[in-house]
């Protein structure tokens, strides 16, 4: 195991960091696993006449050996993921370089 895999084993594990979702292709049945989320800004100028309006994204790390053990590599776009009771749908996914983790960008869906 990478130190990066280890550190990502601690992160997804920890319960103060963030905690259970459920995943599910968009015709299949939804598995638990966990995930860290995160909900990246960027300021982006000039948008709707004023000085500046600001735009954000919601996106999950999730563990690569996590959506293997449940068959659902390579995460897809349409795939959906639950939070809590807030459903969303999978518009990008990025693996790391070491190919131990996948971000997947989310966009509201509706709720299961």
């Amino acid at each position: 195991m990478s130190a990066f895999a280890g550190a990502m084993a601690v992160l997804l594990a920890d319960p103060n960091i963030d905690g259970d979702a459920q995943y599910r292709r968009a015709t299949g049945d939804w598995a638990a696993l966990r995930v860290v989320r995160s909900a990246p800004y960027d300021q982006l100028p000039g948008l709707g006449g004023g000085a500046s309006s600001r735009a954000g994204s919601l996106s999950v790390t999730i563990a690569a050996d996590a959506l293997a053990s449940l068959g659902m590599l390579p995460p897809q776009r349409g795939d959906e993921v639950l939070l809590s009771s807030s459903a969303y749908r999978v518009e990008d996914a990025e693996a790391d370089v070491l190919g131990v983790t996948w971000r997947l960008t989310l966009a509201t869906a509706p709720a299961p």
